[in-house]
């Protein structure tokens, strides 16, 4: 069995992943791309991709989500030229978490052009026409039928219910952890950016719940 950890970003999947892998003690790994879970011979794995294609061998997937305002509230807040502590990488933060997340590399020379002298313009480019690629991710993976959505404030606001409902589906105990409640906040977004987000993003709530 392979257990897939895919998400959204900034919403959590590193900590429940970290979680599982110490429960089972297993080999693990990180996929930039679909075809990375296909050549992984482990049994864990987190990864940003799209589901694009097929696996012959039996799996089963725990989908991390949160709003999608909340996630680009987060990214908003770091700073232009953050690197990771230590870090010896010409690339910022930014640059990094978006290639893992996919994002054409044309999209992130321009993101990073616009993010030089304008924040909000960097962050609407990259929200118009969805250039993150949130909706194909959900939708990829919500068409499998074999994948549990777990929202990320559901880790906060109803812990134990949301464990019990995890370890139930993957058939693994996980040990009880803390979740660090979010610093940024959508209200610190420009107002014309939620709107947009809003506008491109509303029906992936009812595409997560929904029966498909």
């Amino acid at each position: 069995m392979l257990y897939i950890f895919p998400s959204l970003g900034r919403c959590g999947s590193t900590l429940l992943y970290n979680l599982v892998r110490k429960s089972m003690d297993q080999d693990w790994a990180w996929a930039e791309t679909f075809d990375d879970i296909k050549r992984f011979k482990g049994r864990l794995i987190k990864t940003h991709s799209a589901f694009t294609g097929n696996l012959e061998i039996e799996w089963k997937a725990v989908f991390i989500y949160a709003d999608i305002a909340e996630i680009i509230a987060s990214l908003y807040n770091i700073k232009k030229n953050y690197r990771y502590p230590g870090s010896t990488e010409p690339e910022t933060w930014h640059t990094i978490h978006l290639k893992n997340l996919g994002v054409d590399k044309k999209h992130i020379v321009v993101f990073n052009f616009l993010l030089s002298f304008s924040r909000f313009a960097a962050f609407l480019f990259l929200v118009i026409g969805d250039k993150y690629g949130f909706s194909e991710k959900v939708i990829s993976w919500k068409k499998t039928g074999n994948t549990l959505f777990v929202n990320y404030n559901d880790l906060t606001n109803k812990k134990h219910k949301t464990m019990e409902k995890i370890s139930k589906y993957l058939n693994v105990k996980l040990e009880d952890f803390e979740v660090k409640k979010r610093e940024s906040s959508v209200n610190e977004l420009p107002l014309l950016l939620k709107k947009v987000i809003q506008f491109q993003y509303g029906n992936i709530k009812k595409i997560i719940n929904s029966n498909q």
